[in-house]
């Protein structure tokens, strides 16, 4: 019987090329075959040898009775190592080629990919290139699927083009400029382009003889130690100038011989293209730009995920940008939007040391001139504020989110607020904290006039909708485990949770969260303390069961509102917790058991025997807690909060006109 083939069905793609292994899926349209044929320029490559789909690819959805298993994985070899090959693939029954799609390879490029890497620094190819939308990664996986086999440069002192010209016969049997080049470079022969010489980096270096490529050495390390690279020579009419100078001015003999030590351009480091990279990515100008230090699984991080879906909401997510400043770390893709504009400064880590920090920030923040900037635990951002505020806030509204004081390892405050918030807040439009009692402490250590305090609002944090009240089935039982949430660090306090674990060694312990510079973590996290079980660390709160525990234990030494404590209460589950910064705000006598001798195990040894002696007023308070979060944790009230803290006005909303910022003037 003919089987008919629905061409319509057919479908596959070529991923591309993992080292030397070919990548992609195919789904056959119903045909009883799906093997495939390998094409290398156009012919068969191994005619005798099949391609089979047999491997899983979850990601491929569209033939459910598929089980997924059209995925396949092709060595490529038999190959000469340094020719430039078009892969393709063919699945004959069908004629489907992939939509004619053909992939370069050439096998040298895969073994020489850790020391490509090293060659290469992204934000200059995403900036020569005009690849802006790229990131790091996106970038690098680019050159080598295209650029390197289209001569582009993996850096500014590498020219394919010069390699060519000046090398041609040295390098004829590389089809690849950039691998003749790194074949050649051991013996010092060629040198990448006329801004660097091989062999004057190698004499001038000679702590570098152990190195495999020296350019690689220059790109990574050399040009930021400010290593000399080529020979520079000035001419005979600028030294007799220099000479008749130091007739003038004695201080120029000292130039001397020192004088061919001059560096010249291009001495150029990420931030040179990072501004640049940016502002193409977002050439309408975002209205908003949002600055976080990182996005891990902190409160503080989830905060700025609300105030992030707030001010898309308001001002459209298309002029919403939150920067990633201070390190490059996103560990919580869950709890942002997909379409959210989150961006890191620097992604690979380039920009080193804190000044050289906050100087791109501001070349960032002065280039996108946006109408508001909001501050949420930046140091970055805050050393912005200190140095160029002045500036800036004739242009922008500056915007800064607090929530508690930071003490030191000696007992002493510290923190953001302490160091960064009397220099700036002259500058500052608005300032809204997580509780009422932090903007207290802060008049009273500071005194600041009542013109100043008038910036602070109180913006209480939501709940998220996927946290709901629990049934209370193990809720202030006794023989139910107690849970403890935190960074094993000492402003969580985790070696009181020692000590009460020590005095109730009947009762468990379930311990979740990150480790931290708390003396006890090792102990807690190598489950080595028999009643304490440490389960590592939770990306969503509502994947936790909370309905298991009894109640919640907090040890915090300092805090502003933890977000945990508003999820747990949001919860029905009982909370014993230290009564520091603004938790009393939330739980009191009525609505959880406050520990108000804070450092006393004791003092919460007391109010867990009475959550458990006093099963039916745990519960009462439970109810009580819920209602005070549903009243006052919403996103609703949050919104209105946040309105009328003013974060969402800009300068412009408070005159009668706005100046447009001048780049140049602001990141000058």
């Amino acid at each position: 019987m003919l089987t008919i083939l629905d061409k319509s069905r057919v479908k596959g793609c070529l991923d591309g090329i993992e080292g030397h292994v070919l990548v992609g899926w195919f789904q056959s349209g119903g045909s009883e075959s799906n093997s495939l044929m390998l094409l290398v320029d156009g012919q068969p490559h191994e005619p005798h040898q099949t391609i089979n789909c047999d491997v899983a690819r979850p990601d491929v959805i569209d033939e459910p009775d598929s089980a997924n298993q059209c995925g396949f994985r092709v060595p490529l070899h038999g190959l000469e190592p340094n020719k430039v090959y078009r892969i393709s693939v063919l699945h004959e029954k069908s004629g489907f080629d992939f939509h004619a799609e053909k992939l370069y390879y050439c096998p040298m490029v895969a073994d020489q990919a850790p020391v490509l890497r090293k060659l290469f620094l992204p934000e200059y190819y995403r900036y020569s290139y005009r690849h802006e939308a790229l990131s790091n990664g996106e970038a690098f996986e680019h050159y080598l699927r295209f650029g390197i086999y289209a001569d582009l440069s993996p850096n500014p002192w590498i020219d394919c083009s010069f390699l060519r010209t000046q090398y041609a016969d040295l390098l004829s049997q590389y089809e690849v400029a950039i691998l003749g080049y790194l074949a050649a470079e051991a013996e010092h022969k060629v040198n990448p382009s006329r801004l660097f010489n091989t062999e004057f980096y190698a004499q001038c270096n000679p702590d570098l003889a152990g190195e495999t490529c020296l350019l690689a050495h220059f790109v990574t390390y050399g040009h930021r130690e400010g290593r000399q690279h080529r020979k520079l020579v000035l001419s005979d009419s600028v030294r007799r100038e220099i000479s008749y100078l130091g007739t003038v001015e004695p201080d120029l003999f000292k130039v001397g011989a020192n004088v061919d030590r001059i560096e010249r351009y291009p001495n150029l480091l990420a931030e040179t293209y990072i501004p640049e990279l940016i502002k193409r990515r977002f050439p309408n100008q975002p209205k908003v730009i949002v600055c976080v230090p990182f996005l891990s699984v902190g409160g503080a991080d989830l905060i700025s995920t609300f105030v992030l879906s707030a001010l898309e909401e308001r001002f459209g997510t298309e002029n919403v940008l939150m920067l990633v400043t201070d390190r490059s770390e996103h560990s919580v893709s869950s709890w942002t939007n997909p379409s959210s504009n989150i961006l890191f400064l620097d992604e690979s880590q380039q920009v080193h040391g804190l000044s050289n920090r906050i100087d791109l920030l501001h070349s960032v923040i002065g280039s996108l001139s946006p109408d508001i900037v909001l501050n949420i635990n930046s140091h970055a951002a805050w050393g912005v504020y200190v140095n160029y505020g002045k500036q800036l806030s004739r242009y922008m509204a500056l915007n800064a989110m607090l929530f508690c004081f930071d003490y030191r390892e000696d007992g002493l405050m510290g923190g953001y607020i302490r160091e960064y918030l009397p220099r700036s807040i002259p500058y500052l439009n608005r300032v809204m904290c997580d509780n009422s009692t932090i903007i207290k402490d802060i008049k009273d250590m500071f005194g600041f006039a009542d013109e100043k305090m008038q910036k602070f609002s109180t913006v209480y944090v939501p709940v998220p909708k996927s946290v709901k009240p629990l049934a209370a089935t193990n809720f202030a039982r006794i023989d139910a485990p107690i849970l403890w949430i935190g960074r094993l660090a000492r402003q969580k306090r985790p070696e009181l949770l020692l000590e009460i674990a020590a005095r109730m060694r009947g009762q468990k312990f379930v311990v979740y969260g990150p480790a931290g510079d708390s003396s006890v973590a090792d102990r807690i996290m190598s489950n080595e303390i028999e009643n304490i079980d440490y389960r590592g660390i939770y990306e969503q709160f509502d994947s936790l069961d909370l309905s298991k525990y009894s109640l919640l234990l907090n040890t915090s030494s300092w805090e502003g509102l933890p977000t945990l404590l508003i999820q747990v209460l949001a919860t029905g589950l009982p909370v014993v917790t230290s009564s520091v910064g603004g938790i009393s705000e939330l739980i009191d006598d009525t609505t959880g058991w406050p520990v108000l001798n804070d450092y006393d195990p004791e003092a919460y040894l007391t109010q867990i025997r009475r959550v458990f002696l006093h099963r039916n007023e745990a519960v009462e308070r439970s109810i009580r807690g819920l209602d005070r979060v549903g009243e006052r944790h919403n996103w609703q009230a949050f919104t209105q909060q946040l309105d009328k803290a003013g974060i969402f006005s800009a300068l412009g909303d408070q005159e009668p006109t706005r100046l447009l910022a001048m780049p140049r003037l602001l990141a000058g």
